[in-house]
């Protein structure tokens, strides 16, 4: 079974006290006290051609996640591994959590569906969180605030994901449930995640 914890904006401490308990529960549900985690930054790195450039900004990204989770988990040690510039590099299978950072979805869609059926497998059993387009890639659909359409997710939890939600997106949301569609809509603001089992 995976555990997913999906955030729909800025999973940063500065941002509201919420995002406390989100870096707290993807800590508490590996364990072990020695934590290896896959940060996966494609959805603002994929395309980038400059190596060096690359690396900054998925190190930059791998900090981000380490930064948290260990001030908010004294008690654990983590070990964060930036994502190659080859995605056909990336393996996952051998870490506790995968989270995939949020950005622009097309590009993050573009970098992991060559290795979808893989990474799928290898994402079974582990617990996995991302933020806005990080937390969409896991869904059957979601909404994409950028293209002001429906796309389609990875479909590994069957649900449609709207994040950034805000009230003035009503009617939108409104519009999504009145259309047919085969997932449950589940709205999350800048400031909101949820938890998610998947078999």
């Amino acid at each position: 079974m995976s555990k997913f914890f999906l955030h729909g904006g800025d999973p940063s401490l500065h941002a509201n006290v919420n995002n406390i308990h989100f870096w707290r529960r993807i800590a508490e549900s590996v364990r072990k006290n020695s934590i290896t985690v896959s940060s996966i930054g494609y959805a603002s790195s994929f395309g980038v051609i400059d190596s060096e450039l690359f690396d900054k900004i998925e190190l930059q990204m791998a900090n981000f996640v380490l930064t948290h989770l260990q001030f908010l988990n004294p008690h654990k040690k983590f070990a964060v591994v930036p994502a190659p510039l080859d995605v056909n590099e990336l393996s996952v299978k051998n870490t506790d959590i995968v989270f995939i950072h949020g950005g622009d979805g097309d590009r993050l869609q573009q970098a992991l569906t060559p290795i979808r059926p893989r990474f799928i497998k290898e994402i079974s059993k582990l617990v996995c969180a991302g933020n806005s387009a990080g937390a969409n890639i896991f869904a059957q659909e979601y909404y994409s605030n950028d293209n002001q359409a429906v796309c389609d997710g990875f479909a590994i939890l069957p649900i449609l994901t709207f994040c950034h939600y805000e009230s003035q997106k009503w009617k939108k949301l409104n519009e999504l449930m009145r259309s047919e569609l085969d997932s449950d809509v589940i709205t999350l603001a800048d400031d909101e995640y949820i938890e998610y089992e998947s078999i």
